[in-house]
């Protein structure tokens, strides 16, 4: 079994594919958002790693020991499914996934059939960690008909990979996120304050190098009251693998993940942060 484990201010959850339950932040406006959580069902950075060799008709995987978001086998365990991509991160090699056999040392492992293509110096093993992250929080003032709730998630700063589908790295916090590509409007929801008058109606990806991830849910005919406890929950978020500098391994890379209602003309009425605190498994 692998266990999660996570120390944060207030809780702390061990589990497997359990989230964290996570602190609310200091204010960052006059008017926020009350009792805001963030709930992660698979809190597990996915892995990312350089590949040195693996010959076509052999099952031999020998990774990159330097300068890529995993530059060991400890993240990666026996059962775990697993691709090659190229440099572009245009799609699995193949396109063939498959499964962790057996680790051999901390640069070698072994996959349960044989290479249909060779791998070279460029190319990188995959093993991508997703869930459903569920937003919880109560209103401090009335969301009106036409307003909406504004979620921002973090998403790498570059152009060529926020939404390819991979997970995503780079060098620190801040320049790095989760890629939302497998996310659809259909798996988002929201719930609270008459169910059926929200709709999610964009999901929208980084056009520039310094986009984040924005997830927009319309009230459309009816105002949501004050002191309304709401939840969202969204599926298939593609979690980052770890960031290439400054990351201990064991311990998690914190996101922050903002929450704001506004008005029909977009005017914010409240705001807070959340964070989420994506880590390693642990081999027991």
């Amino acid at each position: 079994n692998r266990i999660y484990s996570r120390c944060v201010k207030v809780v702390v959850l061990v589990s497997f594919f359990v989230g964290f339950k996570l602190f609310t932040p200091p204010a960052t406006h006059t008017a926020n958002l009350t009792t805001a959580t963030a709930t992660m069902s698979n809190p597990r950075l996915s892995y990312r790693a350089g590949v040195t060799t693996g010959a076509i008709n052999t099952s031999t995987i020998t990774i990159d020991g330097s300068a890529n978001g995993d530059n060991d086998t400890n993240h990666i365990f026996k059962g775990d499914t697993v691709c090659f991509a190229g440099a572009d991160f245009s799609g699995c090699s193949g396109p063939t996934t498959y499964t962790v056999a057996n680790v051999i040392n901390t640069t070698n492992f072994n996959i349960n059939t044989p290479l249909t293509a060779g791998l070279g110096a460029n190319d990188y093993v995959i093993s991508t960690q997703s869930g459903t992250l569920t937003i919880t929080f109560t209103t401090v003032n009335a969301i009106p008909t036409a307003g909406d709730i504004l979620i921002t998630i973090p998403a790498i700063d570059q152009n060529s990979q926020p939404n390819d589908g991979f997970p995503d790295t780079s060098a620190s916090l801040l320049t790095n996120g989760f890629d939302v590509k497998s996310i659809a409007a259909a798996q988002v929801a929201t719930t609270g304050c008459t169910d059926g008058n929200w709709v999610t109606t964009e999901i929208i990806t980084p056009g520039t190098a310094t986009t984040d991830n924005l997830i927009r849910v319309d009230r459309q005919t009816a105002s949501c009251a004050g002191s309304s406890a709401i939840t969202v929950t969204i599926q298939n978020l593609i979690n980052p693998a770890p960031v290439t500098s400054g990351h201990t391994q064991g311990g998690a890379d914190i996101y922050t993940i903002n929450i704001k209602t506004r008005d029909g003309g977009d005017n914010e009425i409240d705001s807070l942060d959340v964070k989420v605190a994506p880590v390693e498994a642990v081999f027991v």
